[in-house]
């Protein structure tokens, strides 16, 4: 699944986790990078996002038996967290600080799969 959103954060939970066991009961042993809600943005994982519950409320609870999941996470530092734009007003400390500390505090892996920067130079 790339970039849930526009769902419950409970069902982005059910379908990973189905993802999970079915690749698990196939025997597979790679890394699985499963995704939050609100377009897996780190910005937004302890947050309401698209008017949902937060993923950080919901994505503690993935299991994997052999302890192989990395949770996919995705950050653009533009104004709108879209990408779309050339100038960045974000910085990543302010953006991935919060989802750092939920993720050492959970003890989660992070597969940081796409993240949005501009050559925008900011000389005055």
């Amino acid at each position: 699944m790339n970039e849930p959103h526009d769902m419950s954060t409970a069902l982005v939970l059910k379908n990973d986790q189905a993802a999970i066991d079915s690749i698990r009961a196939a025997g597979a042993k790679q890394l699985i990078a499963a995704p939050g809600n609100g377009y897996t943005g780190g910005h937004a994982w302890l947050e309401s996002s698209q008017g949902d519950e937060p993923s950080a409320n919901y994505m503690g609870m993935l299991r994997d038996p052999i302890k192989n999941t990395a949770l996919d996470v995705h950050e653009y530092l533009d104004y709108n967290f879209s990408g779309g734009n050339v100038e960045c007003v974000n910085t990543f400390e302010s953006t991935m600080g919060p989802l750092t500390k939920w993720l050492k505090d959970n003890h989660f892996k992070v597969s940081l799969e796409a993240i949005g920067t501009s050559d925008w130079d900011n000389k005055d």
